[in-house]
């Protein structure tokens, strides 16, 4: 195929170059359109050290600057900080040459260098850090990493990607960076991004569950790591075996440091960064950083971005986080964790443990409790639900003697923890099943409670569109859909705040097949929010609703991402609805 179309082209082009004029540069802009773009994924990294090649050195930099340069019609920049006097330049000479320049940043920043030179400067109103790094060249070239455009182009470790984004993601890709994409993810290219804090929890949700996933080698590089979940999930895959080593900036924070005396086996280890390239300015040093925010699963898959592991990165800062299963990124990113770990310096570890052990103390789940036979774990964390419920709430200063309340967890919990009010996890059935681990030992529990049936613990759904849904004296259900349900099969109907309710359905007319009937009591909670599921076989299909007068309820739309992103990470082209029935 490839053969046919470059003969096809030759004559073409000869023709072209024989016949040059003015004329002919529309048919060579035709020529360029036949001709495939290329949407290759390019890497770069930085080269710190006092003795590095400075063509290395710089590679990042110049990189940058030639983007720039060869911007034709629309400049976009997302940033942090800069303060790079070339790279500044560079932008002001764009704008001279009538280049449509526009700049967006972080409240607490000082821009003064690009804005009192005429160039616009949006500033992003999150109560976080406006902390991406992008620049977008002609609405189509894409560079981003883990860097700020600033003296840390040369002196600190950083990753970055630069791509042409795909003709029909353009448009997408616009809407995305400024917020205002529907999905919780963007596919292109052959990489998926996120951002948050719009979808900071499916950020967390994902690193979480490719930490589950892993087989055989978990390798990454930090910045700044404040999430126990992570680190918990770390832990746990040294405990199945898999070869877990962490490179942390110096110095090492505390989640590293405890990695670095928790981890199971001999394989797994923390290291420091041994970077040294800093540059004394009389006030405070600059460079000498690992900066990556970077993870590689089983050496096929990366995780990167500016997303650092902490709350504040999910709930409140303006962050960019993509993954991508091609091979020749994976590979050139894990290159670069060696090439990192050759100037690191490993953590002492503890003594060899080979895995957790199931503590003997019965686990109950009462009320509002969670009560041990013996005395409760210090710093316990529970995971509950599988899936797209699945959930980790963590409770870090536990001083009860046996019980601990439930909902006293910590913010930086994951999935549906973080919708306290009138959350799925007020249902005491999401609780069963539960597994909890303590923080500052070998040990785990079981609940042993668990109804293996129950909705939280089921996977693969998907989502039907009622045509009309109505509640009747909160005593009878009337829906209608044109898919194919089974009348006598059970429905399930779980509401936020509420416990999962089930019965039966009934077939309402003989003659038409699309209206069906549940007897079901509800309360005006229930009948305000929530989701009708379908088990079937293999699948589970689900509609859910909503009471426009009080809007939607954040856990059901946290939900709805969550099925949204299976399908985007699973199943792309698979559509999932994007919202609820309105009643």
């Amino acid at each position: 195929m490839k053969t046919f179309l470059i003969l096809e082209i030759i004559p073409v082009i000869l023709q072209l170059f024989c016949n040059i004029h003015s004329r002919d540069q529309n048919r060579i802009n035709e020529l360029l359109l036949i001709l495939p773009e290329d949407s290759s994924v390019k890497t770069y990294f930085s080269f710190p050290g006092r003795f590095s090649n400075p063509v290395d050195k710089e590679n990042v930099q110049k990189r940058i600057i030639e983007i720039i340069r060869n911007t034709r019609s629309s400049l976009e920049i997302h940033l942090y900080s800069i303060d790079d006097q070339l790279i500044i330049q560079e932008i002001l000479n764009a704008k001279k040459r009538g280049v449509a320049v526009s700049v967006t940043g972080d409240k607490d920043r000082d821009y003064g260098a690009l804005s009192e030179k005429g160039i616009p400067v949006y500033i992003w109103q999150g109560s976080g850090l406006h902390h991406t790094k992008v620049i977008i060249s002609d609405g189509r070239v894409v560079f981003t990493g883990t860097g700020n455009f600033t003296g840390g182009l040369v002196r600190d470790w950083n990753g970055y990607i630069e791509f042409r984004l795909e003709k029909n993601k353009s448009e997408d890709f616009a809407g995305f960076i400024k917020e205002k994409y529907e999905k919780p993810a963007l596919r292109t290219n052959g990489l998926i991004f996120f951002s948050s804090p719009m979808n900071g929890i499916q950020i967390q949700n994902s690193i979480l569950n490719e930490i589950e996933k892993s087989n055989t080698s978990i390798r990454y590089l930090i910045f700044d790591h404040y999430d126990p979940l992570i680190t918990h999930a770390l832990r746990k895959a040294s405990a199945r075996g898999v070869e877990v080593t962490g490179i942390y900036n110096d110095p090492v924070d505390p989640e590293g440091n405890y990695l670095s005396s928790s981890f199971f086996g001999l394989v797994s280890g923390i290291y420091r960064d041994g970077n040294d390239d800093i540059l004394e300015t009389g006030s405070f040093p600059e460079g000498g950083l690992l900066h990556h925010k970077t993870m590689i699963i089983d050496g096929r898959r990366l995780l990167s971005g500016s997303y650092n592991f902490s709350s504040s990165a999910r709930d409140s800062n303006r962050e960019l986080f993509f993954m991508t299963d091609l091979p020749e990124t994976v590979n050139a990113f894990e290159s670069e964790f060696f090439r990192i770990k050759e100037k690191s310096y490993k953590l002492n570890q503890r003594t060899f443990t080979s895995s957790y052990e199931t503590g003997s103390d019965s686990v109950t789940l009462t009320g509002k409790d969670v009560c041990f036979s013996g005395n409760s774990p210090e710093s316990p964390l529970l995971e509950l639900g599988e899936g797209v419920f699945r959930t980790y709430v963590y409770f870090e200063n536990n001083s009860r003697s046996r019980c601990f309340l439930k909902n006293s967890y910590e913010s930086i919990s994951s999935n549906f923890s973080n919708f306290k009010k009138n959350s799925f996890l007020d249902d005491p059935e999401f609780w069963t099943n539960a597994t909890v681990y303590e923080r500052n030992s070998d040990r785990k529990f079981l609940t042993g409670e668990g109804n293996q049936k129950s909705i939280y613990f089921l996977n693969n759904f998907g989502m039907i569109k009622p045509d009309f849904i109505d509640f009747h004296s909160g005593t009878r259900i009337t829906f209608q859909t044109k898919s194919k349900l089974q009348n006598g099969s059970f429905v399930n109907l779980a509401s936020p705040g509420s416990q999962i309710q089930r019965a039966p359905i009934l077939q309402k007319f003989a003659d038409d097949q699309t209206i069906f009937e549940v007897e079901l009591k509800t309360n005006s909670n229930q009948r305000k929010n929530g989701i009708f599921f379908f088990p079937g076989a293999g699948k589970t299909d689900f509609f859910c609703y909503t009471d426009s007068l009080s809007g939607q309820d954040p856990s059901v739309i946290n939900f709805i991402k969550n099925v949204q992103l299976e399908k985007i990470l699973h199943s792309p082209g698979e559509e999932t609805g994007q919202g609820c029935a309105v009643l």
